[in-house]
């Protein structure tokens, strides 16, 4: 992100949470008044309903302006790598409430409603679900598609804090290698709660689920630069949880992206001319990728996986463009310097870039991602014949033509143009 944006959107951001900590909606102590305040009873005082209806929307609009202050946080965490400014212990106890509840139109509509609804309808806690999600067990079916994806934004950043410790063990900055193995347990079962809230996102059951718009392509050539983009509401999983799972699970991986996006700089402010850094930085991803082959298939199979959900639900957002940025320049990285162990044509051969929804695909992952075979991506029918960078990139830089509005697409494009041309 051009660092006179990234600036802007830091004093803005700081503006807003500074203010929010003032009106007392990002505190400490919140979610102490909140339990005090509202034990979320389903009784209503059925003399005076509308007293109460409208002292529940102030509660409940401070809570999810609390919320959305905090994801808009995230955002600008993930473009600029930097700590987010909103504490996770400034955090509401609870999440937002459903959203028929919350749209109720009356008193006496939210009344009924309240009566109802469950406890988690009218707000689950934020700690139930999360202990819930990394045990693998089932989300609660009340608890509204804003609240799991806030949950994911939340687990988001703790592994955020835990890729911070773990940088610091190496030999590098602290060397405490003590610090890096002690977060190897939490940092699995961080992720395996973020797959179990996206597992739980598959079926949204109303529009205001619904968190994705998807691209018409029926109306315009699927290559043509000058269509215009329309958008539908559709009825698949949230693509914004499926990129901030997928990226997370990339984000997680020890020091491989950090190389990649090492020689990516290196690549840029060079150009064409030679860098010895960039090819010690490449031996070293090299061997990375080949101490633990299944962890670095996996990473592909997750960069596909993002690449899929750019391809079914064009978000144009900059935060969604930086995640499929890194989806793509893993993707072409893996192509350029894998060593030759894993690039079999033996056995499974599968296409990445299409979702894993049904059982018999899921299967032909989980095999390939153990044994490997040829694997095709978009374009590049097997990535690992000559001229498959350039037809990756091809793609990549046909969906970033769709998000010509930012000008962050446009940039993003010619880093990776640059990446695939350079031969370390």
């Amino acid at each position: 992100m051009p660092n006179d944006a990234a600036g802007g959107n830091d004093r803005t951001r700081g503006v807003l949470i500074g203010s929010l900590r003032g009106l007392g909606l990002l505190n400490a102590r919140l979610s102490i008044q909140d339990e005090s305040a509202d034990s979320n009873g389903a009784v209503v005082d059925q003399t005076n309903p509308y007293a109460e209806w409208k002292s529940w929307v102030t509660r409940e609009r401070d809570n999810r302006i609390a919320w959305a202050s905090f994801e808009y946080d995230c955002s600008l965490c993930t473009l600029t790598n930097r700590r987010g400014a909103v504490d996770l212990s400034e955090l509401p106890a609870r999440l937002p409430c459903s959203e028929s509840l919350w749209e109720a139109p009356s008193a006496h509509a939210w009344a009924a409603l309240k009566f109802r609804c469950p406890p988690k309808a009218q707000g689950a806690k934020l700690s139930s679900v999360l202990k819930a999600a990394m045990a693998g067990k089932p989300v609660d079916e009340h608890v509204s598609m804003w609240g799991r994806r806030l949950c994911g934004q939340v687990i988001g950043r703790l592994l955020w804090d835990l890729k911070q410790l773990e940088a610091l063990s190496t030999t590098d900055y602290f060397d405490l290698p003590s610090l890096f193995k002690a977060h190897q347990h939490s940092k699995t079962a961080l992720l395996r709660g973020l797959d179990s809230l996206l597992e739980s996102m598959e079926q949204p059951c109303s529009t205001s689920d619904l968190v994705s718009y998807k691209y018409d392509s029926s109306s315009f050539p699927r290559h043509d630069k000058n269509y215009n983009t329309k958008v539908a509401v559709t009825n698949r999983k949230p693509s914004i949880s499926s990129l901030l799972c997928h990226y997370s699970h990339m984000y997680a991986a020890d020091d491989i992206m950090d190389i990649i996006l090492y020689m990516v700089r290196k690549i840029v402010s060079h150009g064409p001319e030679k860098d010895k850094s960039v090819a010690v930085a490449r031996r070293r991803l090299s061997a990375a990728m080949k101490a633990d082959k299944k962890r670095t298939r996996r990473l592909l199979w997750h960069s596909g996986q993002i690449i899929a959900v750019a391809n079914e639900f064009l978000v144009s957002a900059p935060c969604e463009i930086m995640r499929l940025f890194m989806a793509y320049i893993f993707a072409v990285a893996y192509v350029k310097y894998s060593p030759s162990s894993l690039r079999s044509r033996d056995g499974v051969h599968l296409r990445l870039d299409i979702h894993s929804r049904d059982m018999e695909h899921k299967k032909a992952a989980t095999q390939w991602i153990q044994t490997g075979g040829p694997v095709q991506i978009g374009s590049a029918d097997d990535i690992f014949t000559e001229g498959s960078t350039a037809l990756i990139t091809r793609d990549a830089q046909s969906i970033f033509q769709r998000l010509g509005s930012w000008g962050l697409a446009d940039k993003f494009a010619k880093i990776l143009q640059s990446f695939e041309n350079h031969n370390a």
